[in-house]
């Protein structure tokens, strides 16, 4: 955020930031950097923190949190 004020707010409840299409990002086989932070609670829930890509066969990447607050790291 700027000067302390977020970017963006959650009320904590079924809330996601969806970004759609935006031109320039990289793609194929290019290099990229993903950062982000979250506040996870509960356990024995599978729950996504960053995707990226297309729900289609080698074209996504996720960072999640698996049951007991394990980290997941996968493609699809």
């Amino acid at each position: 955020g700027l000067n302390y004020n977020p970017a963006v707010t959650f009320d904590g409840s079924n809330d996601y930031l969806q970004l759609g299409s935006i031109a320039n990002l990289p793609s194929g086989n290019v290099s990229r950097t993903v950062f982000a932070v979250a506040n996870m609670t509960g356990t024995n829930v599978y729950r996504m923190i960053v995707a990226y890509g297309s729900a289609a066969a080698n074209q996504e990447f996720f960072i999640g949190q698996g049951a007991n607050f394990q980290p997941v790291l996968g493609a699809y």
